[in-house]
């Protein structure tokens, strides 16, 4: 069976929108890191 990290990060990522959930996450980390 595949590791629970892969399949959550499947889940979070699919395998369409990786580059949009990469694209949105590091934005809301930007933002995190601007105001925390």
């Amino acid at each position: 069976p595949p590791h629970r990290g892969t399949q959550l990060l499947n889940n979070i990522f699919g395998s369409r929108d990786v580059n949009k959930s990469i694209e949105i996450i590091s934005n809301g980390l930007k933002a995190i890191i601007k105001n925390p």
